[in-house]
């Protein structure tokens, strides 16, 4: 039920959130699992909740990895994904294997002495899966903290140059407020930065992509101030076209609106 209800999900919620909820359900599941499993139902039970989390949490990592890579490596990435999948799907049962065969009783049925997997074998297996899956809870939340997931590359044609008497003045007018930096974006062009926090950036003079919440996302693209993202329309960027020098007022507008947004944010720092 939830494999195809995971992609409504993070359709709605975007992909960190449901894979943060989707490692913790994992977690909390492989845990009853090595808590209690001595009925059919709780065994049952506990792998339903296993199974939800596993289809948030691999549905969202998906999308987070194919946003978080530049166009022309998404191919590479993903078939990575795939042989860390393959390569923990070989190891899992070999490991589960030497715990059913290290750990056995003898019965004598008809005769004949019989070997079966003792109680602890599968303490074992259910034990070492749960401590393992803290470490994708982990991953996950240190995903939520970083920052927003990056937008897809776009093509040279979508991008245009930098250098240009359009992207020198959104640079110097963003670049005058408090607190903005900027560096270069893996994706081409500049991103900003406020608070540590990603504001967005500009490919070149005829593109600029930026992050917002979801419902703030929505009115934008309402009032026709933003675009749905052009490649990944359902995540949570939105895309402004530069036709003319005209645009660079609207663009402005946009950061200065995701500047005030961010701005009054605490920034969280590790205690000294």
């Amino acid at each position: 039920m939830f494999g195809p209800a995971s992609g409504l999900i993070i359709s709605k919620l975007g992909s960190i959130r449901p894979l943060v909820t989707g490692t913790v359900l994992l977690s909390i599941g492989l845990f009853s699992l090595a808590l209690y499993h001595s009925t059919e139902l709780l065994l049952s039970l506990n792998l339903a909740l296993l199974s939800i989390g596993l289809s948030l949490a691999n549905v969202g990592a998906q999308n987070i990895i194919i946003l978080s890579t530049p166009r022309e490596e998404s191919g590479i990435s993903l078939g990575m994904t795939s042989l860390l999948r393959i390569i923990g799907s070989s190891i899992a049962p070999a490991v589960a294997a030497m715990y059913m065969q290290g750990y056995q009783y003898s019965v004598v049925v008809n005769g004949n002495s019989q070997t079966y997997p003792t109680a602890e074998a599968y303490d074992l297996i259910f034990l070492t899966a749960a401590i393992l899956s803290t470490i994708s809870v982990a991953l996950a939340i240190f995903i939520f903290r970083s920052s927003y997931p990056k937008c897809q590359d776009h093509a040279p044609e979508e991008k245009g140059k930098m250098g240009t008497t359009i992207t020198e003045n959104i640079m110097q007018k963003v670049l005058s407020w408090p607190g903005v930096s900027c560096n270069p974006s893996r994706f081409g062009g500049v991103e900003f930065r406020v608070n540590r926090r990603d504001m967005g950036h500009i490919h070149g003079e005829k593109l600029a992509d930026l992050p917002f919440p979801n419902k703030i996302r929505k009115d934008l693209i309402a009032a026709g101030k933003a675009l749905p993202h052009i490649i990944y329309p359902e995540s949570m960027w939105v895309s402004y076209f530069v036709h003319s020098e005209e645009d660079i007022s609207a663009i402005v507008e946009l950061f200065r609106f995701q500047y005030n947004r961010l701005k009054s944010k605490p920034v969280i720092t590790s205690p000294k």
